[in-house]
Protein backbone atom coordinates (compact mmCIF):
# COMPACT_ATOMS: atom_id res chain seq x y z
CA UNK A 1 0.00 0.00 0.00
CA UNK A 2 2.85 2.39 0.77
CA UNK A 3 4.36 1.71 -2.64
CA UNK A 4 1.06 2.57 -4.33
CA UNK A 5 0.85 5.77 -2.28
CA UNK A 6 4.39 6.68 -3.39
CA UNK A 7 3.50 6.10 -7.05
CA UNK A 8 0.40 8.27 -6.70
CA UNK A 9 2.46 11.06 -5.16
CA UNK A 10 4.92 11.11 -8.04
CA UNK A 11 2.39 10.66 -10.85
CA UNK A 12 -0.55 12.90 -9.84
CA UNK A 13 1.12 16.27 -10.63
CA UNK A 14 1.85 15.19 -14.23
CA UNK A 15 -1.76 15.43 -15.56
CA UNK A 16 -2.05 18.94 -14.11
CA UNK A 17 1.09 19.96 -15.99
CA UNK A 18 -0.27 18.44 -19.18
CA UNK A 19 -3.52 20.40 -18.78
CA UNK A 20 -1.50 23.61 -18.59
CA UNK A 21 0.31 22.59 -21.77
CA UNK A 22 -2.96 21.90 -23.62
CA UNK A 23 -4.38 25.25 -22.53
CA UNK A 24 -1.42 26.96 -24.15
CA UNK A 25 0.14 28.05 -20.87
CA UNK A 26 3.59 26.86 -21.83
CA UNK A 27 5.37 29.07 -19.32
CA UNK A 28 3.29 27.58 -16.49
CA UNK A 29 4.04 24.11 -17.84
CA UNK A 30 7.76 24.88 -18.01
CA UNK A 31 7.89 26.40 -14.54
CA UNK A 32 5.82 23.55 -13.10
CA UNK A 33 8.00 20.93 -14.73
CA UNK A 34 11.11 22.62 -13.39
CA UNK A 35 9.62 22.75 -9.88
CA UNK A 36 8.54 19.13 -10.16
CA UNK A 37 11.96 17.86 -11.21
CA UNK A 38 14.13 20.08 -9.02
CA UNK A 39 12.10 20.39 -5.81
CA UNK A 40 8.98 18.20 -5.57
CA UNK A 41 10.40 14.87 -6.70
CA UNK A 42 13.55 14.98 -4.50
CA UNK A 43 11.37 15.79 -1.46
CA UNK A 44 9.01 12.90 -2.11
CA UNK A 45 11.92 10.55 -2.76
CA UNK A 46 13.74 11.75 0.34
CA UNK A 47 10.77 11.28 2.64
CA UNK A 48 10.24 7.76 1.32
CA UNK A 49 13.90 6.87 1.84
CA UNK A 50 13.80 8.34 5.35
CA UNK A 51 10.68 6.35 6.18
CA UNK A 52 12.33 3.19 4.89
CA UNK A 53 15.43 3.92 6.97
CA UNK A 54 17.77 3.87 3.97
CA UNK A 55 19.21 7.34 4.47
CA UNK A 56 19.93 9.55 7.44
CA UNK A 57 18.44 13.00 7.93
CA UNK A 58 21.85 14.52 7.09
CA UNK A 59 21.83 12.83 3.66
CA UNK A 60 18.45 14.27 2.69
CA UNK A 61 19.97 17.29 0.94
CA UNK A 62 22.11 15.05 -1.27
CA UNK A 63 18.96 13.97 -3.11
CA UNK A 64 18.91 17.35 -4.84
CA UNK A 65 22.10 16.34 -6.67
CA UNK A 66 21.08 15.11 -10.14
CA UNK A 67 20.96 11.30 -10.44
CA UNK A 68 21.92 10.76 -6.77
CA UNK A 69 18.71 8.86 -6.05
CA UNK A 70 19.44 6.32 -8.79
CA UNK A 71 21.46 4.28 -6.31
CA UNK A 72 18.19 3.66 -4.45
CA UNK A 73 16.14 2.93 -7.58
CA UNK A 74 15.28 -0.68 -6.70
CA UNK A 75 14.39 0.20 -3.11
CA UNK A 76 12.20 3.12 -4.18
CA UNK A 77 10.26 1.45 -6.97
CA UNK A 78 10.08 -2.23 -6.17
CA UNK A 79 10.27 -2.68 -2.39
CA UNK A 80 6.96 -2.32 -0.58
Amino acid sequence: MRLLYYYLQIILPIPLLLIFLQLGLTWVFGAGLLLYVCIYRPFITGYRLLAMGLIRREDFSKLFIPLYSTRYFYDLHFKP
